[in-house]
């Protein structure tokens, strides 16, 4: 009788262990999920919007910038995005 309630003493604590570990390790695994998109970028921590995305007046700067477009290019483009 003593060797029954052992070994479902045993059971039930290793169920409650393995149980809190995973409860734990999903904590874990969500919050460093979710403070690798905060660091990376990807994620504005204030409005909840991708970061990555840019208006198309920032989009037609950059494009100036590197030299993909001219100036008269540029300004055409501008007023069209202005309209």
């Amino acid at each position: 009788m003593k060797q029954g309630r052992i070994s479902f003493c045993l059971i039930r604590k290793t169920a409650s262990f393995l149980l809190g570990s995973a409860l734990i390790g999903g904590i874990i695994r969500r919050c460093r999920h979710h403070s690798c998109l905060c660091k990376n970028g990807n994620v504005n921590q204030e409005h909840g919007e991708s970061a990555g995305v840019q208006s198309p007046l920032e989009l037609l700067k950059k494009r100036y910038v590197l030299g993909e477009i001219s100036r008269k290019e540029f300004e055409q483009m501008r007023r069209d995005i202005s309209e």
